[in-house]
């Protein structure tokens, strides 16, 4: 019994190895299989970004097309009934801190944005919200229009309505149809200024050629200022465009080609840009080269009896080139502090061929070469330090140059040249002043000229400035906007001091419209084109020589202009009043010697104005329209200490000035814009000059998905030649000159528009420096 017991134990023992050994073979199976399951997720480790779109009111939006683009992986997916869509991403392609994201839909606004993600996470959630996208109904009558700007005592702000345009128009075309600015051939003004005004785009000035590379769709909004502290007697206010941003960083440009059909001209106009994370880069290259012919036939009739007139002629063949070079560097660091760098090239060389016949008899042939350029380069640099206050520094050299060099003749030569560095600081704060919030600048300005000349050799002087300006609001309808700036420079023996004051008012009235009423003091200083002793000989009859003992010019300005939107059109009436003291002009002093005039501060004049501007659009805006009409009269006197001596008889009268701008896009995609610009007769104060109309009419036309446009352009097309003629009233005589230039021409230009656009940054402004006036600007 005992063995037989044994053996029954030992068998149990066996059983039991046996069952304890399948167990532990099954658990390492199973641990294999997990530990090799483990290293295949492993392997293939996946990123997971989840879009949820909604409408504005919160409801899930199913069957929305969502485009993608993660660290250069394109990928699109559609929304499920839930407004959910996901998309997956393998880990060596989730390396990216942002996913840029594009949804075109037709019931709801496009969005194009930058959305940021965490690489580390393995699934983001990224929440969409989408606009409703308002739709043209024509069964609906429209009783409320959209309003087309903002008003207050500081600045305009617009936004620009591409409706009528086509979507390769440019910023110079779209900015006819701003509310309040009369354009005529890349020149700007604002209604009821004089002066032209300064454009700006980013807070960095810009001139004809960077409008021509910044297309009108990719204008976020427009400022409009009529007050700066920058201005003088040449520029009135301010328009600051401000780019969009809406796409990842990529490369754009274009490529033009234009050529005259009519007359020789051919020029090509080329730019680019390029931005990443931290850097945003521009550049343009524009060159052009026409010719043209002018005759000038000058006439002389003394008052004194038995004294015989005179006459001579000019027949002028010019060989022009215009060329312009800019690039711009831009770097944000971080999102506190910004960099602007940049440097730009504007050339005007000329070649002119004259065959002269005066009086005598005699023929005389003279050829000379005139090169008027500039050139320089500007740096600057921002930081905020809070919300409420930010630091900016600025830095700008500029180099100008007007040089003749005559054939055979070089005592005739002349040049005139300045070297100019200017620095500016300042902050900008929002402080609780006196139981409100006011926007406050103070800054410092220092600027450093040498000027150069044959005659004078170098003759340098500085210009300090200190300014304060303050925005505030005195509630929804009253606002004011002040400056006060000093200034100080060392032109003359003696150090100069001088307050230049500004204040804007500003009332509005809700859908009555707006009211404002402004003062300014300004003051502008010669440049060296007045200050350069060298004998500037344009003809027997017109030798002109510089003053350098030249003072600055000063002017107070009045205005009161009333602004309102009417439906869709928007009309502003402006009265203004202008006095200038210290006028920097023309006196001929020598009673023996009408051919030879200096420069001096020669006296006054008062000009009052009345101006009506509007702008419209028709044809389901289709069709822009924009009015300017200006009145004015102008009194010219001088002062009594130089009345005794000089021949001039100042100059005074009624007159008025008319602008047009339209333009209207087919149903087919055409394209058709007309300008023109009437001012028949214009007083100077030696002299009024009285010319014909001009007339701009083009034709453009977009294909291959606007990656090409056609564009056929006529100047003056209606006229052979354009004629004008200028009289001068001088104590004993009378002189009239009589001009006709061959300009008209019929253009085709050509352009390919490369690459895609990409989201622009805000940088800091750059240095304005306007209280001198060269012949380049």
């Amino acid at each position: 019994m005992y063995y037989k017991g044994g053996e029954t134990h030992d068998r149990n023992m066996d059983r039991n190895r046996t069952l304890s050994n399948c167990h532990c073979i099954s658990h390492l199976r199973w641990g294999c299989l997990l530990m090799f399951m483990s290293l295949c997720m492993a392997v293939n480790a996946q990123k997971r970004i989840t879009f949820h779109v909604t409408s504005e009111q919160g409801v899930a939006l199913q069957g929305i097309a969502i485009k993608s683009d993660y660290c250069g992986v394109a990928k699109g997916v559609k929304t499920d009934p839930k407004g959910m869509a996901v998309i997956s991403y393998s880990s060596k392609e989730a390396t990216c801190d942002n996913v840029a994201v594009t949804i075109k839909s037709k019931f709801y606004e496009n969005l194009d944005t930058i959305v940021p993600v965490n690489a580390s996470d393995t699934v983001s959630i990224v929440r969409l919200t989408l606009r409703d996208k308002v739709q043209k109904i024509k069964e609906v009558e429209v009783i409320a229009y959209r309003p087309i700007g903002k008003n207050n005592a500081e600045k305009s702000v617009y936004t620009i309505d591409t409706r009528g345009l086509l979507k390769t128009t440019k910023a110079n075309k779209a900015l006819a149809f701003l509310p309040g600015v009369v354009a005529f051939n890349d020149s700007y003004s604002l209604a009821g200024k004089s002066q032209k005004t300064r454009i700006k785009i980013n807070g960095v000035i810009a001139g004809a050629e960077d409008l021509k590379a910044l297309y009108a769709g990719d204008i976020e909004k427009v400022e409009v200022r009529e007050v700066t502290k920058d201005d003088d007697e040449r520029f009135a206010g301010e328009i600051n465009i401000i780019k969009k941003r809406h796409e990842q960083p990529k490369i754009f440009g274009s490529i033009s080609a234009t050529g005259g059909m009519i007359r020789s001209l051919w020029g090509t106009f080329d730019h680019f840009a390029f931005q990443n994370k931290h850097w945003d880069i521009t550049g343009l290259i524009s060159y052009n080269q026409h010719s043209q012919k002018s005759y000038t036939e000058v006439c002389r009739i003394p008052s004194l009896p038995y004294s015989p007139s005179q006459k001579m002629t000019i027949q002028r063949d010019i060989r022009i080139k215009q060329q312009a070079e800019r690039i711009s560097l831009s770097w944000y660091p971080t999102k506190r502090f910004t960099m602007t760098l940049g440097g730009y090239h504007y050339g005007y060389p000329t070649k002119s061929s004259d065959f002269i016949n005066d009086t005598e008899g005699d023929d005389t042939h003279r050829k000379y070469k005139e090169t008027l350029e500039s050139y320089g380069s500007y740096a600057n640099g921002s930081y905020s330090i809070n919300d409420r206050n930010k630091i900016n520094v600025k830095g700008n050299f500029l180099y100008y140059r007007d040089k003749y060099v005559y054939d055979l003749l070089p005592d005739y030569n002349y040049k005139a040249a300045m070297r100019e560095y200017t620095g500016e600081a300042n902050i900008e704060s929002r402080l609780k002043l006196w139981g409100g919030s006011h926007d406050v600048t103070f800054g410092l300005r220092n600027t450093y000229r040498q000027n150069m000349s044959y005659a004078n050799g170098r003759n340098d002087y500085s210009m300090q400035q200190v300014y304060l300006t303050d925005y505030h609001s005195y509630g929804k309808a009253l606002s004011s906007y002040l400056i006060l700036k000093g200034e100080s420079d060392n032109m003359g023996p003696k150090r100069v001091f001088s307050f230049q004051p500004s204040l804007r008012l500003n009332y509005n009235m809700g859908k009555k419209g707006t009211l404002t009423a402004s003062y300014q003091r300004k003051t502008t200083r010669p440049s060296i084109d007045y200050l350069n002793t060298d004998s500037l000989f344009q003809n027997v009859y017109n030798i002109v020589v510089g003053n350098e003992a030249l003072r600055a010019q000063n002017s107070d300005n009045m205005s009161v202009s009333f602004r309102k939107q009417i439906k869709k059109a928007y009309l502003i009436t402006t009265a203004s009043y202008i006095h200038t003291s210290n006028i920097i002009d023309q006196i001929f002093v020598n009673p023996e010697d009408y051919n030879v005039s200096t420069y001096d501060n020669i006296g006054k004049c008062d000009e009052a104005s009345l101006s009506v501007y509007l702008m419209n659009r028709l044809c389901k805006n289709r069709m822009n329209i924009s009015i300017s009409l200006k009145g004015f009269y102008k009194r010219y006197a001088i002062k009594p200490e130089l009345e005794r001596n000089t021949l001039i008889i100042p100059s005074e009268g009624w007159g008025y000035s008319a602008t047009f701008n339209t333009s209207y896009l087919s149903t087919k995609g055409w394209m058709y814009s007309l300008s023109a610009n009437l001012t028949p007769k214009t007083y100077e104060l030696s002299y009024t000059h009285v010319q014909n109309p001009n007339l701009y009419v083009s034709v453009t036309k977009s294909t291959c998905n606007n990656q090409l446009d056609f564009k056929l352009s006529f100047t003056n097309s209606l006229v052979y030649f354009y004629t004008s003629h200028t009289n001068y009233h001088f104590r004993d005589m009378y002189q009239r000159t009589f001009q006709k230039s061959y300009a008209n021409n019929i253009t085709l230009s050509v352009t390919w528009n490369l690459g895609k656009r990409f989201q622009q940054r805000r940088g800091v402004s750059s240095v304005v420096n306007d209280d001198i006036v060269t012949k380049q600007q």
